[in-house]
């Protein structure tokens, strides 16, 4: 049953290929929205299933579709390509860091230095890619159907977490992968990384995505585009049927992600967007949830334990924290987001 997200990783990249060579623009956003949320999910699943030699395989398909797509949008451009300072900078700085893989400099092998060059700049790659497309030719609300979609799939599962107090990751070889691909030990109760738990033990979930933190942050943009496709240019808003079940599935992968600074860029998201579109209501009730808000903490000073919790909060030095950090500059150094 687990094998199919492995099985949709591959699908989603066969018809990206496809897409991309008979140049639809949206073909490398199906890659980016239905795969890569679920592509440390397809890895670990294909290697507690024996699948352990693919896994190379299945990692190097996030590079090969960009570059790729990038060959292909080069191949086919037929406008005059005019350099920006923002391109020349970039062009310049990948020359830089290819030249540095060849210097006899450190005791790292070649093999080494092209992974190090590789995490280091191929968002130069993503960049380019990004230019030579021609925006005119995306279907925003196809593409966030797309995106509300994966919502609803990510909160089934994260309910499902959440009814049997169970990670998902604890049925994937989360651990075991971690441990023999990445070189990162099992930590925390529950043995997977402390990104998926608070100071307390209380339990962080993360549905199909590689830690609660990536869930997290991957809600934010969603909520984003959520109130991009719903406000007009008069700033007017409209909500459909659709609509409301996408910020209902945001607000509740943000609640349970349990990430202190995503839900503060949550609230923060919707009041700036209340002050944009002039909704006075919105503004009128993040104002006083601010007031009760000041007033609780207050009230919470008095109890050493919860003085401690917040002081913790705004360090950032509790190992909830400390797992996030670590999870996102492990996560960088093996894999692009887009």
């Amino acid at each position: 049953m687990l094998l199919i997200f492995p099985a949709l990783y591959i699908i989603a990249f066969i018809i990206a290929l496809r897409g991309i060579l008979k140049q639809k623009e949206d073909a490398l956003f199906l890659f980016v929205i239905l795969a890569l949320p679920i592509y440390n999910t397809a890895l670990t699943i294909s290697y507690g299933n024996g699948f352990k030699d693919w896994v190379p395989f299945l990692q190097s398909f996030k590079e090969f579709v960009l570059l790729f797509a990038l060959l292909v949008l080069f191949w086919n451009y037929k406008k005059k390509f005019v350099f920006q300072a923002m391109d020349k900078w970039l062009i310049a700085f990948f020359l830089i860091t290819f030249f540095y893989v060849f210097l006899p400099l450190g005791k790292y092998s070649l093999l080494q230095k092209l992974v190090a060059f590789k995490s280091l700049s191929f968002f130069v790659v993503i960049y380019f890619t990004g230019r030579l497309m021609d925006a005119s030719k995306f279907q925003f609300q196809k593409i966030f159907t797309w995106v509300g979609l994966l919502s609803f799939a990510a909160v089934a599962l994260l309910l499902f977490e959440v009814l049997t107090n169970t990670h998902f990751q604890t049925y994937t070889d989360y651990a075991f992968f971690n441990q023999e691909f990445y070189g990162l030990e099992p930590s925390g109760r529950y043995g997977l990384t402390w990104s998926f738990e608070l100071n307390d033990g209380l339990k962080r979930f993360a549905s199909f995505f590689s830690n609660p933190l990536e869930m997290a942050g991957t809600t934010l943009v969603t909520t984003a585009m959520s109130m991009a496709a719903y406000t007009n240019e008069q700033n007017k808003i409209y909500v459909d049927k659709f609509g409301w079940l996408v910020v209902f599935s945001t607000f509740v992968a943000i609640l349970f992600a349990l990430s202190r600074s995503s839900l503060l860029g949550y609230v923060l998201l919707i009041y700036v967007y209340s002050l944009i579109t002039n909704r006075k209501e919105i503004t009128y009730v993040f104002y006083t949830a601010i007031g009760l808000g000041i007033l609780y903490v207050i009230y919470l000073l008095n109890d050493r334990y919860a003085y401690d919790y917040l002081i913790s909060t705004i360090q950032l030095s509790d190992t909830s924290s400390v797992g996030d950090r670590k999870s996102t500059r492990l996560n960088s150094s093996h894999e692009w987001i887009s």
